[in-house]
């Protein structure tokens, strides 16, 4: 679990240089709107947040926020997220564009398939869509 923490945290860091705070220096948990398949975490990992306060200057808040991919708000968060139990729609040209550009500028995706399945369809879904958003990786 400590190890767990400690790359999450080296993960905001180097992503919070690269993209515009919601709220000054407060660090927030972005959970990516993508329909009913795609759900946030009940509580963002408290650990996280009061490691984070204890060891940087980075006030963390604990209460998660929402965001699409088509709002201009999604540069706001450097650190986003999507826990799916099965595949969303596809992204539009547009989402995957926007997607594409808060990667290259640093943010950071944070996902995860929340079906159980070994092989499930978010992960074939997640795999086609980085596959189209970033096509030279």
């Amino acid at each position: 679990m400590r190890r767990l923490l400690l790359g999450l945290c080296a993960a905001v860091f180097c992503a919070a240089g690269a993209a515009r705070a919601a709220d000054g220096n407060t660090f927030f948990w972005a959970g990516l709107e993508m329909g009913p398949e795609c759900a946030g975490y009940p509580d963002p990992y408290p650990e996280l947040h009061k490691f984070m306060t204890a060891v940087s200057s980075v006030r963390a808040d604990p209460g998660a926020r929402s965001v699409k991919l088509s709002d201009e708000k999604v540069f706001e968060y450097p650190f986003i997220f999507l826990a799916c139990r099965s595949a969303p729609r596809d992204l539009t040209e547009v989402e995957s564009r926007r997607l594409r550009a808060h990667l290259l500028s640093g943010g950071t995706l944070w996902t995860e398939d929340t079906s159980g399945q070994p092989v499930s369809s978010f992960d074939r879904w997640l795999r086609r869509n980085l596959r189209n958003t970033l096509p030279e990786t």
